[in-house]
């Protein structure tokens, strides 16, 4: 998953946001790393919701919100797991290349 589309399930799991909310949410969340588009926020929402990732809640007259759905809330939390699996992974291979650094230092 590329990280705007994370980013979006990130804001959304935290409670309905309207667009311009997730857009401030990713923004300050990121630290001002990620600064998606309108119209790619419109795409990402667009796919989530043919998805049943999200769904469209109207609010009246201040427009709407977009929720994350029980399939969304388990997508992200599959996609959270499997980024926790890809950084252990990476601690565990720079603590082996530290110790072989290590060994081969002593060796000399």
């Amino acid at each position: 998953m590329i990280q705007s589309a994370f980013y979006v399930l990130m804001a959304l799991s935290t409670g309905g946001k309207s667009k311009v909310e997730l857009l401030d949410y990713i923004f300050n969340r990121s630290h001002g790393r990620i600064s998606i588009w309108p119209g790619t926020l419109n795409t990402l929402l667009d796919g989530f919701e043919a998805n049943g990732i999200v769904s469209e809640q109207e609010t009246g007259a201040c427009g709407s919100v977009y929720v994350l759905t029980e399939y969304g809330r388990l997508t992200y939390e599959a996609e959270l797991l499997s980024l926790h699996t890809c950084l252990d992974d990476a601690l565990d291979a720079v603590t082996d290349a530290l110790e072989n650094a290590e060994c081969e230092r002593t060796a000399i």
